[in-house]
This record gives C-alpha cells, sequence and structure tokens, in this order.
C-alpha cells in the first residue's frame, strides 16, 4: 500500500481524509462527522478520481446530494478508532521526534491495548461515561451559526444526562467531561481529573467496567468510543445510530439505546438487575461484527470488500494470537525458576552448605523442583508451532536474532566497563556473534530448533498415533535412559545432558503430540506427577553423589538431574499438561500476564550471559550466610524477584526500541521476500 499524503498546502488540509493507492485502485478514507466538510468542493474533486470511498458516516439517503457517479462509490467504513500498526504507512510520515515523544508518553496504542474480554460480573457491576464539550464560542465556527447551535445542544445533553447518572447511580457511575475552557465555563462541577482521562488511564477504568454509556457525536455521527466499547467487549448503552454500520451491527442485538436521560437510567437499571444480561451483551457484540464479505472481523480491521467481494484486509501484524493464560502464566513462574535455578548452580548456593547437610539437601530440592523450567520453554514453542504451515517465517528469526545481539552486546559492555570481563577480540566476536558461541546456549539450541520447524512438522503430520508414540519412546529410551546410565558413552546420541538442539526436537515432539491428540489430565494428577518425580529427582541425585564419590565418576550427579532425566522429564510433562488446565478469569490479571509473558525471554538473555554471570552472581554473593537456612533462603528470593523485575523493566524497554526503530516493518518485508524467493524457486522447478 502506498500513501499519497497530499494534505499538507492542499485545498483539504482541513478535513479528516486520508488518500491511499491500494493495488493500483485510489482508495479514500472519509474519517469526517457527518457530511459537514470545510471544502465541499475540494471534497467532490477528491472522491471524483477515487474508485472507492470508505465513509465513516454513511447514508445512502444523504450520498444522493453528491453529483455524477459519486454516490455509487461511497462504502460504509464501519466502526473505528485511534490505533496504529507495527510498519504502519501514516507512522512513516512522523519525525523521530515525534515518535519518540508519543512513545515516552505511551500514546501509541494498537489493537491489542483495546480489545479484551468481559468475562464476569462484579456483584456491583460499574458504569462508564467520560465525554467531552464542544466550545461554539471558538473563531472557527463563529460562521455557522446552525453548527454552534448544534455544538450548545450536544453540550446540554450530555450534561443533563452526566448529572442524572451520577444521582442515580453515585457509587457504580465514573464519569464526567474533560477539562477544558467550555468545561470550565459550564459545568465545573463535572470536571474530571486528569489521571482518569490520559489514554492508558481511560483504556485500564473502560477495561474495568461492565457497562458502557455512548452518545451521539457531532453531525450525528457515530462516536469512536462506541467502537473502543465494542472492541473491549463491554455492554453498550447508547443514542440511537443514525448512519449505517456494516456487517449486521443493530439495536436491540449488539446494544440497547435511549432517548433521554430517564430512558437511559431504565435501560442501565435493567442491566444492573440481571448480571448475566451484562455477559449476554459483551458475548452478542464480540460475536455478530462481520465485514462486509462475511468473514468475521474485529474492531480496527479494514475489510475491502470492494474488490470483487473478497476480504482483502491487512492480515500481517494485525491478526490478535489467541493467548492461553494458563502457558503464559506457566512461562513468567519458569523464567522465575530458571533465576532461582541459575542462583544455586552459577551462583554458588548450592555448594556453600556442607554437603549432605539439611541446607544442602533443601537447596538442591528448590533446584530440581524449578529444573522443568527449560523443558516447559521448549514446549510452548512445539505446543503452537506444531500446526503452523508454510516455511519458516525469517521475519522471526530476525526477531529473536536481533534480541540476543542487543543483550549480547549490552551484557558485554556493562561488564568490561565494570573490569568483570577483559576487553579482547576473542570477547568482542562471541559478543558479536552470541548464536555462534556457546554463550547463550539456549538461543542456540533453539534457533536451530525454529529453522527445522517445517521438516518438524511434516513428521507430525505423517505420523498416526501409534507411530508417533513409537517415536517418543524410541527418543527417551535413547535421550533418558540410555542418556543417564551411560552417561559416558553417549557422544553417538548428542544427549548432552539436555543441552542440545536434538533434546529440543523431543520436546517439540512430546508438545506437538498433547496438542494433535488433545492429551488432557486433571490437575489433581498433574501436580502429584509433578511432586513425586521430583521427589525421584532429588533421591537420584542423592544416589548419584554417593555414586560419584565411590567410583569417582566425575559429573554423573549432574547426568542424573539433567534436562533429558527420565525423573524431569516427567515432571515437566505433568507441569505443562497443569498450567494447560490453567485459565485466568480475572481480566486485570489475564492482561497482566499477557503483557508479561512475552517479555520472560529477555530476563534470560539479560541475566545469564557469560558476560552478567562474571559480574552478577559476585555482586548479588549468595552464599554471603553460609550453611545458615533460613536467611539464605529470604537473600535467595528477595534476589530472584529483583533480578527477575529487573529484566521484565529491560526487555519493556527493548520492545518499546524494537517498535520505535520500526523493526516489525523489517520483519513483515524479510517474510514477503522470502515467499516471493520461494515462489521463483518453485516456479522455475515447475517449469
Amino acid at each position: 500500500m502506498r500513501v499519497l499524503d497530499a494534505r499538507q498546502g492542499s485545498p483539504i488540509a482541513r478535513e479528516a481524509l486520508l488518500e491511499t493507492e491500494i493495488d493500483g485502485r485510489t482508495v479514500v478514507f472519509d474519517l469526517m462527522d457527518g457530511y459537514f466538510y470545510n471544502d465541499p468542493a475540494a471534497v467532490q474533486a477528491l472522491f471524483s478520481r477515487a474508485d472507492v470511498v470508505f465513509k465513516r458516516s454513511f447514508s445512502a439517503e444523504k450520498n444522493r446530494q453528491f453529483p455524477g457517479d459519486i454516490s455509487a462509490k461511497l462504502r460504509p467504513l464501519g466502526l473505528n478508532y485511534y490505533v496504529t500498526c507495527p510498519g504502519s504507512p501514516l507512522e512513516a510520515e512522523r519525525s523521530a521526534k515525534s515518535r519518540l515523544k508519543q512513545w515516552a508518553l505511551s500514546t501509541r496504542c494498537y489493537p491489542q491495548d483495546f480489545e479484551a474480554r468481559l468475562t464476569r460480573v462484579r456483584k456491583k457491576p460499574r458504569i462508564l461515561f467520560l465525554t467531552r464539550l464542544w466550545d461554539p464560542e471558538e473563531p472557527a465556527v463563529q460562521q455557522y451559526p446552525d453548527l454552534q447551535a448544534e455544538w450548545r445542544q450536544v453540550n446540554a445533553d450530555r450534561i443533563e444526562l452526566l448529572h442524572r447518572l451520577q444521582s442515580a447511580f453515585p457509587a457504580q457511575f465514573t464519569g464526567g467531561v474533560s477539562d477544558n475552557t467550555c468545561a470550565r465555563r459550564q459545568c465545573p462541577e463535572l470536571i474530571v481529573p486528569d489521571r482518569l482521562t490520559g489514554k492508558r488511564a481511560y483504556l485500564h477504568r473502560m477495561q474495568h467496567t461492565e457497562i458502557c454509556v455512548a452518545s451521539t457525536g457531532l453531525h450525528g455521527s457515530t462516536g469512536w468510543k462506541l467502537a473502543e466499547y465494542v472492541a473491549a467487549g463491554r455492554a453498550i448503552v447508547t443514542e440511537p445510530l443514525r448512519y449505517t454500520l456494516p456487517g449486521g451491527f443493530e439495536e436491540g442485538k449488539n446494544y440497547k439505546t435511549y432517548t433521554s436521560p430517564a430512558q437511559c437510567e431504565e435501560q442501565l437499571r435493567q442491566l444492573l438487575a440481571d448480571p448475566a444480561a451484562i455477559l449476554a451483551w459483551r458475548s452478542t457484540m464480540r460475536t455478530t461484527i462481520r465485514c462486509g464479505c462475511g468473514r468475521n472481523s474485529r474492531c480496527g480491521r479494514l475489510c475491502g470488500s470492494w474488490k470483487q467481494g473478497s476480504c482483502k484486509g491487512e492480515k500481517r501484524g494485525m491478526e490478535e494470537q489467541k493467548r492461553h493464560s494458563g502457558f503464559d502464566t506457566m512461562r513468567i513462574l519458569s523464567m522465575v525458576m530458571i533465576v532461582l535455578m541459575h542462583g544455586i548452580g552459577h551462583g554458588g548456593l548450592g555448594s556453600a552448605a556442607p554437603q549432605g547437610s539439611a541446607a544442602f539437601w533443601s537447596y538442591w530440592l528448590l533446584f530440581i523442583l524449578a529444573r522443568v523450567s527449560t523443558n516447559c520453554f521448549v514446549m510452548l514453542s512445539g505446543y503452537y508451532l506444531s500446526e503452523r504451515k508454510g516455511p519458516v517465517h525469517v521475519g522471526r528469526l530476525f526477531r529473536i536474532g536481533a534480541r540476543v545481539w542487543f543483550y549480547s552486546m549490552l551484557t558485554f559492555c556493562v561488564a568490561v566497563k565494570a573490569g568483570a570481563v577483559p576487553l579482547s577480540v576473542v570477547n568482542l566476536l562471541r559478543a558479536l556473534l552470541p548464536l555462534t558461541s556457546d554463550d547463550y546456549w539456549f538461543a542456540s539450541a533453539y534457533f536451530l530448533m525454529y529453522l527445522s520447524v517445517p521438516v518438524l512438522n511434516a513428521v507430525v503430520q505423517s505420523l498416526d498415533r501409534r507411530q508417533y508414540k513409537t517415536l517418543l519412546l524410541v527418543a527417551l529410551l535413547l535421550q533418558s535412559v540410555w542418556g543417564t546410565l551411560f552417561y559416558w558413552a553417549t557422544d553417538v546420541t548428542f544427549v548432552n545432558n539436555g543441552y542440545s538442539f536434538i533434546w529440543f526436537y523431543i520436546l517439540y515432539f512430546m508438545a506437538a503430540y498433547f496438542r494433535k491428540y488433545r492429551v488432557t489430565v486433571p490437575s489433581g494428577l498433574c501436580l502429584l506427577a509433578y511432586l513425586a518425580a521430583s521427589a525421584a529427582g532429588l533421591f537420584n541425585r542423592m544416589r548419584a553423589l554417593r555414586v560419584e564419590n565411590a567410583l569417582h565418576l566425575n559429573g554423573f550427579v549432574n547426568t542424573v538431574n539433567g534436562y533429558q532425566a527420565l525423573a524431569t522429564v516427567i515432571a515437566s510433562a505433568a507441569m505443562f499438561l497443569l498450567f494447560q488446565n490453567i485459565h485466568i478469569r480475572s481480566d486485570y490479571w489475564r492482561r497482566w500476564v499477557c503483557r508479561l509473558a512475552p517479555l520472560s525471554f529477555g530476563v534470560y538473555l539479560l541475566h545469564d550471559s557469560d558476560f552478567t554471570r562474571a559480574l552478577l552472581w559476585r555482586l548479588v554473593d549468595l552464599p554471603r550466610f553460609g550453611g545458615a537456612l533460613l536467611p539464605s533462603l529470604a537473600y535467595l528470593t528477595g534476589a530472584v524477584l529483583l533480578i527477575a523485575v529487573a529484566g521484565y523493566a529491560v526487555d519493556a524497554v527493548y520492545q518499546r526500541l524494537y517498535r520505535l526503530l520500526r523493526l516489525p516493518a523489517l520483519e513483515t518485508k524479510l517474510d514477503a521476500l522470502t515467499a516471493c524467493i520461494l515462489q521463483r524457486i518453485v516456479g522455475s522447478e515447475k517449469a
């Protein structure tokens, strides 16, 4: 898509119009309120040269006011609200300073920031109506007496409605007007503080409110708030809509209406009296909005049904992935467990207490309980990627590589500056090429696994259930049984205690099996299996330690408690299936979990590079309490949580920087380029 931005210095500079060229066709998006234009002649000229015009305020009757064949070009745009997307051509027109300011103030929003789901209703549901007043004394409207009268009427209606709802629902209603000159003059008592009107504050308030009230916009237009309410899945009470919306969005099915403050109060009381009705209205609105071609559509997505009746909406980067709140919780917990495991291992706490003491075995019990975390991370990838079709997504590989490289250089610079790592050519090369070194073994193995996803999926899809079970059995016998009992002779099977992309393949197949055959196990049984396998792992470590000391088998203990060890595998599978059964009901906590989960990989990259290890665990000094169990555990808990919080904070900054540099758009281009190259290769082979 190419944006033809001719707004500056053009006759339509004051109009909310956007001209684009899509697949060789000129498309205009008209976001004006109603049919009011500052320069009607210039607008008609723009519409005349367009192939199609998507109009926010669409009325078949009022379209007849346009001359010629313009009315035949008009299509209803549908619900819309202010969001952006990675790689938006409109964002490219903004200056770097403007984008930086927008990022710093958190005013840039994406569709997923608005989209939510109402899953439960409080005993006392909340009502929200935040609006604004239009100042009829503005110089720009002095020449339009009819417009001034309309503004005064809109203001009066909104003020009357706010007073009515505040009086009727004092404990459940949140509402008022934003602060401006007109509000301070007409209704200072209704002005709400800035903490409720900021973008992020407003989103938080809306997504924690069950019922939202909307009013008609200027010139009878459908307000943007209505689309925001629909995106958030709220129950809606609004004034009657005067313009056409596509997709069967209808009164009595998708929303309730009112024509007076008294009727609005009555509609709200009916909803408050029946909490189940609130959920019913929510579900209706989330499932019946459709685009012009009949396919399901979410707010914020444009439908190009103007072209041969087929949906040409922007799909890349706009389709919301259905996240599993239980798996996201497991991802966060697993990352905290990884930090805990590294603290006991790399931090030296496991060897600080005398061997065989209560403190010694307590530390290693925690270690074994946390050992499942890495396996669970890989299994999550197998679960989600196993049903993906097509070639490898090069954009995804770029995202992984860029993330690893950023943290490698960051930790290298910090370690060199702190004097923990000497500045040398070898260390610099390790930092510049982290995936080819052993600094991030997990990232390197994961990268290789991701490269193999099409082949792995081909195997998954080709096997029947019996063959699949045989594959898993043979793989576990070679890696888990053989690799543990005969650890000194495992080079031929590439076991390496699970520090191998071969082991990642097996975990991938396990998770894909769970998804392919919809494997479910009761939560209680999963928890019991996890605890029993962990206890078995601790017992195995006790026995292995005696064998290692007696026979001088260096490294046998680590193999017995490796990622590939049978006890660890059983505990990992039990943990995975346990969180598969978990679903967070609270909207608030589910949103936080969904925000934090994608940042978990950054925590690992920050705290566990070779450069970080040389500095971090020396500064933390976990063995400072020696064999004292309780002080050590308290100190360990605080250190682990602090490191995890710092990691999540740093990765949040990195993600914003990644978007600020418009690298998601580069991902899309890389995927498109790869698809084009593969298509040419396939085409040449067929020829």
